[in-house]
């Protein structure tokens, strides 16, 4: 059983809290969850990304990966779609979960 858990959650629409909690459940306390948020241009992207950082606050074992913040002014690491990476997004995609990893197990 792994003791780290990357979510990724939100593109395609807010979950609901009740869905944040039955993962939460499911994962239990020991786990350390990383939650990345999302930038996407649809209405739910705030609500998620509202929901994701009030998780992070709630849970000491959960840690918000901020995408959103990170890929702010980048719009050329998306594909036309404005919704999917290009490489170049996936590359500061990965950097982004690898330093806030980094920074909560060192």
């Amino acid at each position: 059983m792994s003791k780290y858990i990357v979510i990724n959650l939100g593109i395609n629409g807010p979950p609901t809290q009740h869905d944040i909690n039955s993962v939460l459940k499911t994962l239990g306390k020991k786990r350390q969850v990383f939650w990345i948020n999302t930038r996407v241009p649809r209405h739910w992207q705030n609500t998620t990304n509202r929901m994701i950082a009030k998780t992070a606050k709630k849970h000491s074992n959960v840690h918000l990966v901020n995408w959103y913040q990170a890929s702010r002014g980048h719009k050329g690491w998306y594909a036309s779609d404005r919704v999917h990476l290009d490489l170049t997004g996936e590359k500061y995609y990965t950097r982004t979960l690898a330093k806030r990893v980094s920074e909560i197990l060192n």
